[in-house]
């Protein structure tokens, strides 16, 4: 739901959501018309996206709200960022064994990360790790394990994203955030 706080000066929102499906099945058609081989030379790539990013930024209440709660967490508003995303497996909790064996090949284990965390904060970036709560605590100076706060919200995940110098993150869902965001990844 967060996203949908994301605003940018580049995109005109439209509130009808008809029209916009119909827009999208002209294009598939259109698409479609012209063969796959066309079609999918004319889809943005990550690269050409990266060549021409679009600004995007939270609704001002949003961003209140992701300030007040940043503040709250020791995340400083105006100092340097670097926000993690180690995947783990433990969010898979609701499909079977099988389906998380297949997958397990994205998941990490937090401890990995921990010098990169250290080196980072020696230089003085706060490293903000996202995730959800099922994920291993990390207790680490200058490190705010978003992951497993209480206080943690998707308008705060966000908000330091938008914030951060980079973000190391795997192949995973909230990789795609980085492209959506323009944090280099």
């Amino acid at each position: 739901r967060a996203l949908f706080d994301l605003r940018s000066p580049d995109v005109r929102v439209l509130p009808e959501i008809r029209w916009l499906t119909a827009c999208l099945r002209r294009h598939w058609l259109w698409f479609a018309h012209r063969g796959t081989t066309d079609a999918a030379s004319q889809v943005d790539t990550s690269e050409s996206i990266a060549q021409s990013p679009v600004r995007v930024a939270l609704r001002p209440q949003a961003e209140r709200h992701a300030v007040a709660r940043a503040m709250a967490l020791g995340i400083p508003v105006d100092g340097p960022l670097v926000t993690l995303h180690a995947r783990e497996a433990g969010f898979k909790s609701s499909v079977g064994q099988r389906e998380r064996d297949k997958d397990e090949i994205r998941s990490c284990r937090i401890e990995t990360y921990f010098d990169a965390m250290d080196s980072l904060a020696s230089r003085g970036r706060v490293v903000v790790r996202i995730g959800d709560p099922t994920m291993t605590p990390v207790t680490r100076r200058g490190v705010v394990d978003l992951a497993t706060s209480p206080l943690s919200d998707e308008w705060v995940e966000l908000w330091c994203l938008l914030r951060s110098e980079f973000f190391v993150a795997c192949q995973s869902g909230p990789y795609a955030l980085a492209i959506l965001t323009n944090t280099p990844v």
